[in-house]
């Protein structure tokens, strides 16, 4: 008999942090800019009018009940508590895991314990910008003798069955000590998760021959995590032990996020009432859902989704680490110039040749010599032999 444990993730949330500066905004004008700790970008807003199109899918909460507060993202009912955002990720809080727990003779039965932990069995990112990430999440299995995850995704296509080896032996080992699942591999298994998922469900299984015994862990686990942030500790096979250790440590997942669009950025463009990308940046195609991201010409940084969000970058204001190779840089609109000093040619730069003295002949008669002129200004006017 093969025991099933449902595994249906509903994810509302997602990944990493834009480089702050006082001369970026990175708000609406009038609006919130932070939430506690986290920064918020637009077009995600704080409060009414302030996120693109004033359209709830990009709404943040801010609920001021917790000190610092906290940022959450609203998907399909679900709060998803914000951990960091960026102009292309957004990190949330893990709530997702699934725990089939059976009695010792194999039937499957509830735990209140899990009921109760305000933990979701599920993620469902339909009607939302965000997207699980395939490069940086991993579904992980926890229990020995697992065989496999079977995975059923809806993503940009209709749904499919996609099959995900996660296999874990119960070898017994003298020893056991947190660590990944990649190095433990006797406990709990891993695998990845397909491109474009929005929302999926899935059952992790035994073999049939699992036997089951009263020295058994009447508790198989399964987890959505960031890839490297969750370590398998010998304590997460007891219910117990699990739950606290959701409770002590944040386990992030991270979520795509883009623009949604079912058009090309060729075909986007030509609407300027929905074409989100504003002066000085371009629109770049989502590679792990339906729509596309805007980003700001080179030469220009800030959030491209505002009027005027695009800034130029001063190249040369740092004097020591400018592009230019004798430091002598003008700032121009979107690039920068280099020029050499006296006494020197070239393009000035530090990825080019650079600057280099030059050369002159004075005539002596009807004898040519060579003459360097020195940067520090003086010249050299007789090498006469």
């Amino acid at each position: 008999m093969i025991f099933y444990t449902l595994l249906t993730l509903s994810i509302s949330s997602f990944s990493f942090s834009l480089a702050e500066s006082s001369d970026i905004v990175q708000a609406k004008s009038g609006c919130q800019q932070k939430c506690g700790n986290v920064t918020i970008p637009y077009p995600f807003g704080i409060g009414n009018g302030c996120s693109m199109y004033d359209n709830t899918r990009y709404n943040i909460i801010c609920d001021s009940s917790f000190n610092p507060p906290k940022p959450f993202i609203v998907a399909n009912g679900d709060k998803l508590e914000v951990l960091s955002m960026s102009d292309t990720e957004v990190r949330i809080k893990n709530s997702f895991t699934i725990v089939y727990c059976y009695d010792h003779s194999g039937k499957s039965m509830a735990n209140d314990d899990y009921e109760n932990s305000g933990l979701y069995p599920y993620i469902n990112l339909r009607n939302t910008p965000f997207t699980v990430s395939f490069t940086k999440n991993n579904l992980f299995g926890i229990e020995c003798d697992l065989a496999g995850v079977a995975l059923w995704t809806d993503g940009k296509d209709e749904r499919q069955e996609v099959m995900r080896e996660c296999k874990s032996s119960c070898e017994i080992k003298e020893t056991k000590i947190k660590t990944s699942c990649i190095s433990n591999g006797y406990i709990c298994c891993e695998t990845d998760i397909p491109k474009g998922t929005k929302r999926f469900s899935g059952e992790v299984y035994m073999p049939e021959d699992k036997n089951v015994t009263k020295t058994s862990n009447l508790c198989n686990f399964a987890l959505l995590a960031e890839l490297g942030q969750y370590s398998f500790n010998p304590q997460d096979l007891t219910m117990e032990g699990f739950l606290t250790t959701y409770k002590n440590i944040v386990i992030p997942v991270v979520l795509d996020w883009a623009i949604e669009s079912n058009s090309t950025c060729e075909e986007v463009q030509l609407n300027n009432k929905t074409y989100a990308c504003q002066a000085n940046s371009y629109c770049s195609e989502s590679t792990n859902s339906q729509g596309y991201r805007c980003i700001c010409n080179k030469g220009y940084q800030g959030t491209p989704y505002l009027e005027s969000g695009c800034i130029d970058v001063n190249e040369c204001e740092d004097k020591n680490n400018n592009p230019c190779s004798e430091g002598i840089c003008t700032n121009t609109i979107g690039s920068y110039n280099c020029s050499c000093p006296e006494g020197k040619s070239g393009d000035g730069r530090k990825d080019g040749p650079g600057c280099i003295s030059i050369v002159y002949k004075e005539t002596v008669g009807k004898a040519e010599f060579p003459v360097l002129k020195v940067a520090l200004g003086m010249n050299i006017h007789s090498l006469i032999m």
